[in-house]
C-alpha cells in the first residue's frame, strides 16, 4: 500500500496547491492578456484602436500620442496647447483624427506627428468618428454642427447646424452613414453623399451614445432619459425602444447589429440580442458604467466605469469570465474589429488586452480542476497497476502457503 497511499498523498498536496493558485490570481484567463499598459503625463480624455489592433491613440490636456501596439511603443507625441475632447483611427490605421476643445479639428498621419492639416470648427469638438472606408470621418461640436470631412482636404464636404447652445453629443459612421445624437433630444441620421437628415427622431432625453453596425443597417442609442434605442433601417426605419433603471451613458453593437450592450448610471450592464428584442442578461457592478463595447461578432462584452474594474463577458452568460482592477475609474473600453485586441483608458492609464490566437474568449479553465485533472491522468493509472501487482503478491503468498500445507 505503500505506492498508492504515496499517490494520493500527492493529490493532495496538489490540490492545495492548486487553490492558491485560484486564490493568487483571481484575475487571470488563458484566453485573455494584458500585453501592454502604460501611463501618460496626464489624464486620458480620447482614446481609440484601429480594426486590426495594430495601432491605438490616445488624447488629453496638451497631448497626442500615437503607439505601435506590435512593438509596444510610441509612435510619435504631438503637443499643443490644447485639450483632446475626441479622437478617432481610421479601420486600416493609417489616418488619426483629433477633435479639440479649443474648436480645432486635426488630421494626421500614422508616420508623422505633424498634422496634414487643421480645421476651425465651430465649437469644442465633443465627438468625432471615421466612416468604414477610411477616407472620410464626421464630426459634432457643442455648438450644434455636424461636419462631414475627406482625408485630402481641410474643408468640409457638408456641414448641417442645429445652432444655439445645441451640442453633438456623440457621433457614429459606417459605410455611407452618421448618426449623430444631440442634447436637445434628437437623434439625427444623414448619408454621406448630403446633409439633409434622412430621419430625426427626438428621444426621451439628450443623447448620451450611439453606435451603428458596420453594415450601416441597424444602431443603439443611449439617452439620460433611460432608454435604449435600437433602428432598423431596412425597407423603412423601425425604432425599439427598451427601458433601462437610470441614465444610459454607454452603448455598443455587433457589426451587423443583432448583438447590443448598454450601460449606464444605475451600475447595470445589459446585452440585448435580436436586434434589441430579447434582455438575454443584466450584471449589476454596484456603480456607474460609463463605458461599454461588444466584439464584431457579438461573442464578448467589455464594460467598466467609476468602480475601478474592467469586466469582461461571454454574450452567454451574465457572469464576468474575468476582471481587471484598474489604478482610477475607467473612461473608455474598445474592442478592435478584427485582432482580438481590446483597450481601455482610466485616468492617466492605458490596458491593452489580448485574445489567445486561434481562440474564442471563453470560460477561463479552473486551475483545481486543471491540476486535479492532470495528476489523475498520471497517478490513477499507477495506483491500479500497484494495486493490480499486491494482489499477485498476496496470491502467490497464499498459494506457496496451500503448497506446505
Amino acid at each position: 500500500m505503500k505506492v498508492p497511499i504515496t499517490c494520493l498523498k500527492i493529490l493532495f498536496l496538489t490540490l492545495l496547491f492548486s487553490l492558491n493558485v485560484a486564490e493568487a490570481s483571481p484575475t487571470q484567463s488563458p484566453a485573455l492578456t494584458l500585453v501592454y499598459h502604460g501611463e501618460v503625463e496626464d489624464g486620458i480624455k480620447a482614446m481609440d484602436v484601429s480594426a486590426d489592433g495594430s495601432y491605438f491613440a490616445v488624447g488629453g490636456r496638451g497631448f497626442v500620442r500615437f503607439y505601435s501596439t506590435a512593438e509596444r511603443s510610441v509612435v510619435w507625441i504631438h503637443k499643443f496647447r490644447d485639450m483632446v475632447d475626441s479622437l478617432s483611427i481610421s479601420p486600416d490605421g493609417r489616418f488619426l483624427a483629433v477633435g479639440t476643445e479649443g474648436a480645432t479639428v486635426y488630421l494626421f498621419d500614422r508616420a508623422s506627428a505633424t498634422p496634414l492639416w487643421r480645421f476651425a470648427a465651430g465649437g469644442p469638438v465633443l465627438s468625432i468618428s471615421f466612416l468604414e472606408d477610411g477616407k472620410h470621418f464626421c464630426a459634432g461640436t457643442f455648438g450644434g454642427t455636424v461636419y462631414l470631412f475627406s482625408v485630402h482636404g481641410s474643408e468640409p464636404l457638408w456641414r448641417f447646424e442645429l445652432g444655439g447652445q445645441t451640442a453633438i453629443l456623440a457621433v457614429d459612421a459606417s459605410l455611407n452613414r452618421v448618426l449623430a445624437g444631440s442634447s436637445n433630444n434628437l437623434l439625427m441620421v444623414f448619408s454621406m453623399f448630403g446633409p439633409e437628415p434622412l430621419l430625426s427622431y427626438e428621444t426621451d432625453g439628450y443623447v448620451r451614445s450611439v453606435s451603428l453596425s458596420a453594415c450601416g443597417s441597424r444602431a443603439i442609442v443611449g439617452s439620460n432619459g433611460s432608454s435604449v434605442y435600437f433602428i432598423n433601417f431596412g425597407y423603412g426605419v423601425e425604432v425599439l425602444r427598451r427601458e433601462a433603471g437610470g441614465p444610459v451613458r454607454a452603448v455598443a453593437t455587433s457589426s451587423n447589429g443583432e448583438k447590443s450592450v448598454a450601460g449606464g448610471e444605475e451600475g447595470k450592464v445589459y446585452f440585448f440580442s435580436g436586434w434589441g428584442r430579447k434582455l438575454e442578461w443584466s450584471f449589476d457592478a454596484g456603480d456607474v458604467i460609463t463605458s461599454v463595447s461588444v466584439s464584431s461578432d457579438g461573442k464578448y462584452i467589455c464594460a467598466g466605469g467609476f468602480g475601478m474594474k474592467l469586466y469582461f463577458f461571454k454574450s452567454s452568460s451574465g457572469d464576468p469570465i474575468f476582471t481587471h482592477r484598474t489604478k482610477y475609474p475607467i473612461s473608455s473600453t474598445i474592442a478592435s474589429s478584427r485582432g482580438g485586441l481590446v483597450a481601455a483608458s482610466a485616468g492617466r492609464a492605458f490596458y491593452i488586452f489580448q485574445a489567445a490566437r486561434g481562440a474564442s474568449i471563453g470560460l477561463p479553465l479552473n486551475p483545481v480542476l486543471f491540476w486535479l485533472g492532470l495528476e489523475a491522468a498520471l497517478l490513477i493509472p499507477l495506483i491500479l497497476h500497484e494495486t493490480g501487482l499486491r494482489k499477485k503478491r498476496l496470491a502467490r503468498r497464499g498459494g506457496r502457503a496451500d503448497a506446505r500445507d
